[in-house]
């Protein structure tokens, strides 16, 4: 249904399971560490890294393994989300199975 230029749906927004919560508290620590040790991007190494960008992906475990996670400047984040053959090549993104 749309009314008045916003998209609305009828399902119910999907909860977050306990264990996926706690993960969640377990993010948010270790990134703001990990952004204070890196405090430049990884990727440009020119400008200040504000995000974590996940090599593997975020789901289950990935979340909060940080040989996974790379400190990057949002422009360098959406560079590597929109050139994801290149940035496979270049190793900012990695095959999700550990052996790959």
């Amino acid at each position: 249904m749309q009314r008045s230029g916003i998209l609305r749906s009828n399902k119910p927004i999907r909860q977050v399971s306990p264990l996926r919560k706690e993960r969640l508290k377990e993010y948010a620590v270790k990134r703001e560490l990990y952004l204070r040790q890196h405090p430049v991007c990884e990727c440009c190494t020119s400008k200040p890294s504000v995000e974590i960008h996940h090599t593997r992906g975020r789901e289950n475990e990935r979340l909060v393994d940080e040989a996974d996670w790379m400190a990057v400047c949002r422009p360098c984040h959406q560079w590597i989300e929109t050139n994801r053959t290149e940035a496979y090549e270049r190793g900012y993104l990695r095959s999700r199975h550990r052996g790959h």
